[in-house]
C-alpha cells in the first residue's frame, strides 16, 4: 500500500499521492464491464466507418474518459467557492491538516485530519493513565502489603463515621472511602508504582523534591491541575482558531492587515505576514506559554506555571509507544473529494464508452444539431441531402467538424450564448432581468433562454457532458424504440419519452442520470433549452422540478427581486438601517446572549427531534392504530441511535473536538454550487442584501461617492460583529451537520459521513436511488430543511405564518427597521412561543375542518412535516418547559426562594435578568407567574401592558425607537397653554435620541470599561433635566431647556455617550431613585465584566419591603406619580420609600392577617390565602393615595430640605415651591388647564399680581391659576 509523507511534499505532490491512494482505494469498487450497445437512429446520416469503442474494466472506462474531454484530474475543491464568497485572494486556498504518515497503520484510511488541541489533551490524559495501570500490575506487591492497605482503609473508615458524629460535619465535607477489598489494593498498588516508578525519574528540581515529600497524593492532585491546565489550554487555542477562521472569512483585508500588523518589526517597521488561522492561534498558543513561564518569577505562582513543562515530559515518555487512531466518524475531506472526482471519472468513462459506438456518435450529433437550430444556427425546415438541418448563420454554430463527425466546441457555444443575449440587450443596460434585454414580461421569453426567478439564463451544452447527454438519450430511447416519431427533432422525442412514466418513472430517470454524472438541473437545461415549448416542459417535470426549489430559495428569489427593483433612495435608506442593525448587535455582550441562547435552545430542539422522529414512523406506519403507536414508542428505547442522532447538534456545538468537523460537513456540502442559495443564507445573508441594495451600482459621481462612504461603514461593521458571527457560524453549522445527518439517517437509512467519505456527495445531490432508496425525499429538500433548522435556531430562518412573512418583508424592504429593528426574531420567537404553548391544537383544528368538509385524505393522512413540527414543540412546551418554570416559581418546591421579581433568577452573584439569554426562559417564566397569580388573587394588580409587549415582542421594543413608538402617541398632542404639549414633545426628543444613539452602540462598550476600571461611576445616577415651565421672570430665558432637546440628551447621557471622554463629571449627578430598592444607600451595577464579556445582566436585591410588593403584583415604576418634574420625582419617591415598611409591616400585622381570615369565613370563602392577598393590595392601594394625595402639605410644611443637591445642601425654598406649583398645575386636566390659561391675564390685573404678562414660572401667577382652576363653576 502506498504511504503518504506530508513533511516533504509540496501541495501538488500531494494531491497526486491523494489521488493514488484513492484510486487504490477505489478499486473495490464496481469493475462490471459495459458491453457496446446496438442502437440505429432512423434518420441519422451514415456512420458506418465509425467503429464502436469496447471498454471491458474500470481502468478502461477512464482511460476513455481522459481521451474524449477535460480530465477530472484538477478536481476543483468546495473551498473555491468560500474563496469567491467571501472574497480570498486566487492563490488562498485553505489546507486540511494531516496526521504523520508513520502514524498511519495499513489498516486506516488515509488523508485524515489531526485530531483538535483539545482532543489531543484528552488522549494524552487517557494514555497516561493506562501508562499508570500498566505500572501499577508491574510493580511487585506482597501479600503482607495488600494486607496492610485493607487494615489503613478500614482505620480511615472509622475515624471518618467518628467524624461524622461531631456537630456541624456531614458526609459532603468528608471523602467517601470504598472498602472493596480489589478496589483498596488496586489503589495501594499504584501509589506504590508512582511512588517508586514514576517521581524517581522525573527531572531533577522543585517539582520532583516536591512531590517525593507529598508522595502518591501529592503527585495525583498536581496531575488532575496539569491535565486540566492542558484541556484548557487545548480548548482556547481551539476557540481562537475558530474566531480567526471566521474573521478571515468575514472580511480577510481586515485580519491580514492585523496579522501583519501583529508580526511587524516594530522598531525598523519591516517584515509583516499574513498567517493562516492555525498559525496566528498557535502563535496565541506560544505567548499565553511565555507569559506561564514569566509568572515562574512569582514563588506562589512557580510551581503551577512549571506543571505544564513537567507533566507534558513525563507524559510523552509515558505514551511514547501510542499511535493516534483515525476516527471513523470523522469526515475526511481530503478522501471524500478524491472519491467524488474517482467516481466522476468513472461515471465519464461509462457515458464516453456509449457515446463513441456508432449509435452513439448519431445521437451526439443529432443533440448538437438540434440545440444549433433552436438559436437560429440551422433553419428549422430546410435539410441537406444527408437531411442535417442547413447551416443558416455561421457565427451561431457551437461545433466543428472533424473528420466527418460533429463535435461540440465549448469556445464556440459560450459565443454564440454571448451572441444571442447581445441580440436582445436595450441601450446600456447588460443586467439579466427582463427590462435589462428588452423585453416587456414573461411571454416574449425565447425558448431557449430560461427565466428563473427573475433572471434570464442562456443555457449552453457544455463539452464535458455531451458524452452524459448522449448516454442518456440512448437509454431513454432504447426503452421503447417503436416511440420515437422520426417526424420530429430527436430532441423533442427525447422530451416526450422521458415525461412519460410507462417509458421512466421519475425515480428511474434520476437514476438514468445519476448513472452518467449528470444532475436534473443540468438535464432540464439541455430540454429547456432545446425543446420548443418551454411552458410545457416545466409543467412535465414539475414533478421532478419540486425536489430541488425549496421553497426558502423560492421566498429569498422574491425577496432579491423587490430588492433589484427598488429605486436609488429606497436602497440607500435599506442599506444605511443594515449598517445600523449591525451595529446594534456589534458589542461582544450580544455575541454571548446570543451564544447563551443558543446554548438553552439547543436540548430543546434535541427533545424536539425525538418527537418528530416519534410521530414520523408512528405516521409512516401501516396497520391499527395500536401498532402505529407501538411503532413510534419504540423510537424512545435506547440503543437505535435515535438519541444520539436527536441531540447531534449539541456535540457539534460545544463540543470542542467537533466544532471542527462541523466547518468541514457544511463548508463541503453547502458550497456545492447547487446548494448556492442556502450557503447564502447561512453565511452571506447581510452581503447578499448590500447587493441588492446598490452596493457598487452608482452611476454618478455623488452616488459613487456615498457608495464609498458606505462600504467603508460597512467594512468597519464587519470587523467589530467577528464576534457575534464567529458564535452564530457556529451554532449555524453544529446545528446543519446534526439536522443532516438526523435526517439522511431516518430518510435514507445510510450514514451521511459515510457517505460523504465514499465520495458520494454527487450521488446524494442526484437523489440516486440506489443511495436514497425510491420515493424519498430528495436530497437538496433535506439540505433546505437542515438549513431551516440553522437559521431557526438562531432566530433568523422566514417566518412560517404567511402573514409573519409578509409583515417582515414589509418592514426589510421599507426601512422600517428604524421601529422594528430585527422583525425575523420578533416574529419567529412569537411563533415559537405559540407552538411550545399550542402549536398541537393547530392541526387537530386543521383536520377536523377538513373532515366536517368531507376532505377524507386530509383529514386522516399522514401528518406533515409542519404538523409534526407543531406537535413535537407542543409536547417539549406543555411537558418539559413549563413546568420547569413553574416548579421554579414555586416557594413551596424551590427551598431557596424565588425572586420576587419573575424574569430573575437567582445566582450567587446576585440577581440575573433572564430577558437578554433567551425569549424562551422570560416567556416560559412569565406563564407560569401568570398561573399562579391567578390562582393566588394578584394576577390582575401584576398584568402590565409594557411588560406583556417586552415579553412576548423581544428586543425590538426594548431597542431603538420601537419603544417610543409603543409610548402613549396621544401625549405628542398640544394644548391651548403654555405648556405646549411638553410631554409629547420630550418623547420625540428621546425617539429622535434613541435613534441616533443606536449607530453608537459600540462607544457603550467603552463606557463599561470605564466603569470596570472606576473611571466612571457604577451608580445608577438620575441624568434628567428639571424641567420648568415659563421664562424667568428677571431675564426672560427659558428656565429649561426645549422638551424635544431634552428629551434627546437625556438618551446621550444615559448610555454615557455625550460624556464619554470625561466619565467622571457623572460623579456629580444626583442617584436615580426607586420605591423598592434598600434604604441604605444608592443603587450600583453589580458585576459588570460578567455583563462586558459573558452579557449577564445583574442587579442587587430589592428591600424586604420592595420584594413583598413586588409578590403582590406592584410594579415600582408605576407606583410614583408620572412627571416631567425630576426634582418632584425625586422627593416623591424618595418620600414613598420611607413610608414603604410602616404599609407593608401594617399589611403583614398578625392582626390584619386575623381580621382578614374572619371575614373570608364570613363571607364562606375557600381560598383564604387568596381572599388575603386581594385584601392586602386593597388595603396597599389606599395607603399609596393617602400619602401621595398629602405630599404637597409635606413640602409646604417644611419639608423642602428633603430635596437636596448631591453634596446635601438643602434646595431653595422657592425653587421647591415652583416645582410642587408646576406639579399640581401639570396634574389638572386639560380642559381646566385650558380654562385657567385663558382667564389669567383677568386674573392678573384683578389681583393686582406684580408681573404682567402670564408666566407659569411666576409663583404667583401658577397660585391664581390652581386656584381658579379648582373654583366650582
Amino acid at each position: 500500500m502506498t504511504t503518504l509523507d506530508t513533511t516533504t511534499q509540496s501541495a501538488d505532490d500531494f494531491m497526486a499521492l491523494s489521488q493514488q491512494l484513492a484510486d487504490e482505494e477505489s478499486q473495490r469498487l464496481d469493475n462490471t464491464p459495459v458491453g457496446a450497445v446496438n442502437y440505429t437512429m432512423p434518420t441519422v446520416s451514415d456512420t458506418t466507418d465509425k467503429q464502436p469503442v469496447e471498454a471491458q474494466s474500470t481502468d478502461d472506462l477512464m482511460s476513455i474518459a481522459d481521451q474524449s474531454g477535460k480530465p477530472v484530474d484538477d478536481y476543483v475543491p468546495p473551498q473555491d467557492r468560500m474563496a469567491t464568497v467571501f472574497g480570498y485572494d486566487d492563490d488562498y486556498i485553505p489546507t486540511v491538516e494531516k496526521i504523520p504518515a508513520d502514524e498511519i497503520t495499513e489498516t486506516e484510511e488515509p488523508l485524515v485530519e489531526d485530531k483538535t488541541r483539545f482532543e489531543k489533551a484528552v488522549d494524552e490524559a487517557d494514555n497516561f493513565e493506562n501508562t499508570v495501570t500498566d505500572l501499577m500490575h508491574s510493580v511487585d506487591f506482597s501479600s503482607e502489603e495488600e494486607q496492610a492497605a485493607i487494615e489503613a482503609a478500614t482505620e480511615k473508615a472509622k475515624i471518618r463515621e467518628a467524624m461524622l458524629n461531631r456537630p456541624g460535619i456531614d458526609s459532603s465535607m468528608l471523602p467517601e472511602i470504598d472498602l472493596d477489598e480489589d478496589v483498596i489494593v488496586n489503589n495501594a498498588r499504584r501509589d506504590k508504582a508512582i511512588e517508586t516508578l514514576v517521581i524517581p525519574n522525573m527531572e531533577d528540581g522543585a517539582m520532583k523534591d516536591f512531590l517525593a515529600f507529598t508522595g502518591a497524593d501529592g503527585f495525583e492532585s498536581m496531575i488532575s491541575l496539569g491535565m486540566s491546565m492542558q484541556k484548557a489550554g487545548g480548548f482556547s487555542v481551539d476557540v481562537v482558531e475558530s474566531f480567526f477562521e471566521t474573521w478571515q472569512d468575514t472580511n480577510k483585508t481586515s485580519y491580514d492587515f492585523f496579522q501583519k500588523f501583529l508580526t511587524t518589526d516594530v522598531v525598523n517597521f519591516e517584515g509583516g505576514v499574513t498567517q493562516s488561522p492555525k498559525d496566528a492561534a498557535e502563535e496565541w498558543g506560544r505567548e499565553m506559554m511565555n507569559l506561564f513561564t514569566a509568572l515562574e518569577a512569582v514563588p506562589a505562582l512557580g510551581a503551577v506555571s512549571t506543571l505544564g513543562r513537567q507533566y507534558k515530559n513525563a507524559a510523552r515518555a509515558a505514551v511514547a509507544e501510542a499511535k493516534n487512531l483515525a476516527d471513523n466518524k470523522r469526515l475526511n475531506l481530503g478522501l471524500a473529494t478524491a472519491n467524488a472526482a474517482k467516481r466522476a471519472k468513472i461515471k465519464k468513462g461509462e457515458a464516453a464508452q456509449v457515446a463513441n459506438t456508432a449509435e452513439g456518435i448519431a445521437i451526439k450529433e443529432q443533440l448538437i444539431m438540434a440545440f444549433e437550430q433552436r438559436i437560429g444556427a440551422r433553419s428549422m425546415d430546410v435539410f441537406d441531402d444527408k437531411g442535417d438541418p442547413v447551416i443558416i448563420n455561421e457565427n451561431l454554430l457551437i461545433s466543428v467538424s472533424e473528420d466527418g463527425v460533429l463535435k461540440l466546441d465549448n469556445p464556440k457555444a459560450r459565443d454564440a450564448a454571448r451572441a444571442k443575449l447581445n441580440e436582445f440587450k436595450s441601450g446600456s443596460k447588460t443586467d439579466k432581468t427582463l427590462e435589462g434585454v428588452g423585453l416587456q414580461n414573461e411571454s416574449e421569453v425565447p425558448d431557449f433562454i430560461i427565466y428563473d426567478n427573475g433572471e434570464l439564463t442562456i443555457p449552453t451544452v457544455k463539452a464535458d457532458n455531451i458524452d452524459a447527454f448522449t448516454a442518456i438519450a440512448k437509454d431513454i430511447l432504447d426503452r421503447k424504440p417503436d416511440l420515437y416519431d422520426p417526424k420530429k427533432p430527436l430532441i423533442d422525442n427525447l422530451f416526450e419519452m422521458s415525461v412519460n412514466k410507462d417509458v421512466v418513472a421519475p425515480d428511474e430517470l434520476l437514476g438514468v442520470l445519476n448513472k452518467y454524472g449528470i444532475n436534473f438541473e443540468e438535464y432540464a437545461t439541455m430540454i429547456l433549452g432545446s425543446a420548443s415549448e418551454a411552458g410545457r416542459v416545466l409543467n412535465k417535470f414539475s414533478q421532478i422540478s419540486q425536489r430541488v426549489k425549496p421553497a426558502s430559495a423560492l421566498r429569498a428569489a422574491e425577496e432579491k427581486k423587490f430588492m433589484d427593483n427598488m429605486n436609488g433612495l429606497q436602497k440607500f435608506v435599506v442599506r444605511v438601517e443594515n449598517i445600523r442593525r449591525g451595529l446594534l448587535v456589534s458589542q461582544l455582550a450580544t455575541a454571548m446572549r446570543n451564544l447563551s441562547s443558543a446554548g438553552f435552545r439547543a436540548p430543546l430542539q434535541g427533545l424536539e427531534n425525538m418527537m418528530d422522529t416519534a410521530l414520523y414512523n408512528m405516521s409512516e406506519a401501516s396497520g391499527p392504530t395500536i401498532l402505529r403507536l407501538d411503532q413510534g414508542l419504540k423510537t424512545f428505547v435506547p440503543g437505535q441511535g435515535n438519541w444520539t442522532g436527536s441531540f447531534r447538534h449539541m456535540r457539534y456545538m460545544f463540543d470542542p473536538t467537533k466544532m471542527g468537523q462541523s466547518k468541514e460537513i457544511t463548508d463541503y456540502v453547502l458550497t456545492n454550487d447547487k446548494f448556492a442559495s442556502q450557503f447564502d443564507s447561512m453565511f452571506n445573508t447581510i452581503n447578499e442584501i448590500r447587493r441588492s441594495t446598490g452596493k457598487g451600482q452608482a452611476k454618478t459621481k455623488f452616488g459613487r461617492g456615498v457608495d464609498g462612504i458606505l462600504n467603508v461603514a460597512e467594512a468597519g461593521v464587519d470587523v467589530l460583529n467577528l464576534p457575534n458571527r464567529w458564535q452564530e457560524f457556529l451554532i449555524r453549522r453544529g446545528a446543519f451537520s446534526g439536522e443532516l445527518e438526523r435526517l439522511v439517517k431516518r430518510e435514507y437509512g445510510i450514514d451521511l459521513i459515510q457517505a460523504l467519505n465514499e465520495g458520494r456527495l454527487p450521488d446524494l445531490i442526484n437523489d440516486a436511488p440506489d443511495l436514497v432508496g425510491k420515493n424519498k425525499r430528495s436530497f437538496t429538500e433535506l439540505v433546505g430543511d437542515a438549513t431551516n433548522a440553522a437559521l431557526d435556531i438562531t432566530y433568523a430562518k422566514s417566518p412560517e405564518i404567511p402573514v409573519f412573512q409578509k409583515l417582515t418583508s414589509f418592514i426589510t424592504q421599507n426601512g422600517l427597521t428604524a421601529v422594528v429593528p430585527f422583525p425575523r426574531f420578533m416574529f419567529n420567537s412569537m411563533e415559537l412561543a405559540g407552538n411550545y404553548t399550542a402549536g398541537g391544537f393547530a392541526p387537530v383544528i386543521k383536520r377536523s375542518i377538513s373532515a366536517v368538509r368531507g376532505d377524507v385524505g386530509t383529514a386522516t393522512g399522514k401528518l406533515t412535516k409542519k404538523e409534526r413540527q407543531q406537535i413535537s414543540r407542543n409536547i417539549v412546551g406543555a411537558t418539559v418547559i413549563l413546568p420547569a418554570a413553574m416548579m421554579y416559581r414555586d416557594e413551596t418546591i424551590n427551598e431557596d426562594g424565588v425572586p420576587s421579581d419573575y424574569k430573575m433568577l437567582k445566582t450567587a452573584a446576585g440577581l440575573l435578568d433572564s430577558t437578554p439569554q433567551s425569549p424562551i426562559i422570560r416567556q416560559a417564566l412569565w406563564v407560569a407567574e401568570f398561573l399562579k397569580r391567578k390562582g393566588n388573587g394578584t394576577a390582575r394588580n401584576w398584568l402590565d401592558f409594557d411588560d406583556i409587549k417586552q415579553t412576548w415582542l423581544g428586543t425590538n421594543v426594548r431597542t431603538g425607537v420601537g419603544g417610543i413608538i409603543f409610548e402613549d402617541i396621544t401625549k405628542i398632542l398640544t394644548t391651548a397653554d403654555d405648556m405646549g404639549g411638553e410631554k409629547g414633545l420630550e418623547y420625540i426628543g428621546k425617539a429622535l435620541g434613541e435613534y441616533s444613539s443606536t449607530f453608537l452602540t459600540p462607544m457603550t462598550q467603552v463606557v463599561e470599561l470605564q466603569r470596570m476600571q472606576g473611571k466612571r461611576t457604577s451608580v445608577f445616577t438620575d441624568v434628567r433635566e428639571e424641567s420648568l415651565l415659563g421664562t424667568d421672570v428677571k431675564t426672560g430665558e427659558r428656565l429649561s431647556t426645549s422638551p424635544v432637546k431634552r428629551g434627546f440628551l437625556e438618551v446621550m447621557d444615559r448610555r454615557g455617550i455625550s460624556n464619554i471622554f470625561d466619565p467622571s463629571s457623572m460623579d456629580d449627578l444626583p442617584a436615580r431613585e426607586t420605591i423598592f430598592q434598600k434604604d441604605d444607600g444608592p443603587r450600583e451595577r453589580i458585576a459588570i465584566p460578567l455583563k462586558v464579556f459573558g452579557g449577564l445582566g445583574m442587579s442587587q436585591e430589592l428591600s424586604e419591603a420592595g420584594q413583598f410588593m413586588e409578590k403582590l403584583g406592584y410594579r415600582d415604576f408605576k407606583i410614583a406619580s408620572r412627571t416631567v418634574s425630576k426634582g418632584f420625582n425625586q422627593f416623591q419617591t424618595r418620600f414613598l420609600r420611607k413610608q414603604l415598611p410602616l404599609i407593608v409591616e401594617l399589611a403583614q400585622s398578625p392582626e390584619f392577617i386575623a381580621e382578614q381570615k374572619s371575614l373570608a369565613r364570613q363571607s364562606g370563602e375557600k381560598n383564604v390565602n387568596k381572599f388575603i392577598k386581594i385584601a392586602q393590595i386593597s388595603f396597599i392601594d389606599g395607603q399609596i393615595t393617602n400619602y401621595k394625595n398629602s405630599m404637597d402639605n409635606y413640602i409646604a410644611d417644611g419639608d423642602a430640605g428633603k430635596l437636596a443637591t448631591p453634596d446635601g445642601s438643602p434646595i431653595d425654598v422657592r425653587l421647591t415651591q415652583l416645582v410642587r406649583l408646576q406639579q399640581q398645575y401639570r396634574r389638572l386636566r386639560p380642559s381646566q388647564r385650558d380654562k385657567a390659561w385663558q382667564a389669567l391675564p383677568a386674573l392678573i390685573k384683578d389681583g393686582g399680581l406684580k408681573n404682567k404678562e402670564p408666566n407659569l414660572a411666576d409663583i404667583e401667577h401658577l397660585t391664581a391659576l390652581i386656584k381658579y382652576a379648582k373654583k366650582p363653576i
